[in-house]
C-alpha cells in the first residue's frame, strides 16, 4: 500500500466532508445504551447543524444527554474496500436552538434538501440541534488516520471542518505491517 501525499489526503478529506449531506449519530439512550440513526445535516462556522423530529428517538436522548458522537462515512459505491472505508467522527456537545431565529441556517437547508421539504418540515414538530466538534478523526484507508486539528478553523480544507495532522499518539501503519493486523494480535492502536 503506497502512504498518500498530505496534499491528497487533505483533498479527500475536503471531498468527503463537502460530498455527504447526512451523518450518523450515536447518542445514549435513557438506559445507558447506545443508540445509532442518522440525520440530514448542515455546517456553518465550524458547527453541524441537525434539524429532527420531537417524536425520534435520537431527540430524547439529546435532550436528556448531549454527548453525541457523529460520523460522516463514504457510501459503499463508492467505496474501494468496505473493509476500509473513508470516514471522518467527531466528538460533539449537542445543543437544542429551537427554530426562532436562524433564518440563515434554514436557508442552507433549503440550498442542500429543497425548500418545499424544509418549509414542510418547519411545519411539524422539527427543532435544530447545533453541534459543537470537541473532537476529531479522518480515517483514510487502512493506517491513514489524522486527527482533525478543530483549533484550525480558520484555515480551514472544509468551509469549519478543521484541518489535518497525523495523530501523534499513534502511528501510521503501513504496507506489510497493515496487513499483519489480520494475522497477528499487535500493540497498536488503530483508527475506530
Amino acid at each position: 500500500m503506497k502512504p498518500l501525499d498530505n496534499h491528497t489526503i487533505k483533498l479527500q478529506y475536503t471531498k468527503l466532508a463537502d460530498g455527504v449531506k447526512t451523518l450518523m449519530l450515536s447518542t445514549i439512550d435513557e438506559n445507558g445504551r447506545p443508540f445509532i440513526s442518522y440525520a440530514p445535516f448542515v455546517k456553518k462556522e465550524g458547527k453541524l447543524y441537525i434539524y429532527i423530529s420531537r417524536i425520534a428517538n435520537h431527540y430524547r436522548h439529546l435532550e436528556a444527554s448531549p454527548d453525541v458522537d457523529v460520523m460522516l462515512i463514504e457510501d459503499e459505491s463508492d467505496s474501494a474496500n468496505l473493509f476500509a472505508r473513508e470516514r471522518a467522527r467527531f466528538v460533539c456537545h449537542a445543543v437544542n436552538i429551537g427554530n426562532e431565529g436562524h433564518d440563515d441556517l434554514f436557508a442552507l437547508f433549503e440550498t442542500s434538501f429543497g425548500a418545499p421539504m424544509i418549509r414542510m418540515l418547519r411545519g411539524l414538530d422539527f427543532s435544530l440541534f447545533e453541534l459543537t466538534l470537541l473532537e476529531g478523526r479522518y480515517v483514510a484507508g487502512f493506517g491513514q488516520a489524522y486527527d482533525i486539528d478543530l483549533g484550525a478553523i480558520g484555515t480551514s480544507l472544509s468551509p469549519g471542518m478543521g484541518t489535518l495532522r497525523p495523530p501523534n499518539h499513534r502511528r501510521l501503519m503501513e504496507g506489510a505491517e497493515c496487513n499483519d493486523l489480520f494475522n497477528r494480535r499487535r500493540d497498536v492502536e488503530y483508527a475506530s
